[in-house]
């Protein structure tokens, strides 16, 4: 049976996921990458995907809507998509 998630991403049976929320990108300043966790919707990965372990993250509340967000450094960020080469 195929696998879908909230986020409408199908996987096929016998497939190694990982089921969890994701995080939205929001860039609002341009030195840094800015993610809001959205835990009304699962999602799922491949697990082979899950391979970088991120150090502790800057957590700012928006005034707005009082949502927390996740920041990280272009550095962190490149270095994410780095440890995905290969895959």
């Amino acid at each position: 049976m195929v696998t879908r998630d909230d986020w409408s991403m199908c996987y096929p049976p016998g497939a190694e996921i990982v089921r969890g929320h994701f995080f939205v990108r929001e860039d609002t300043q341009p030195e840094l990458h800015q993610f809001t966790l959205t835990d009304d919707k699962e999602a799922c990965v491949y697990s082979t995907i899950v391979r970088y372990i991120c150090p502790p993250l800057t957590r700012l509340e928006t005034s707005s809507n009082h949502e927390q967000v996740y920041c990280l450094t272009d550095d962190v960020h490149l270095e994410i998509l780095n440890s995905l080469d290969g895959f």
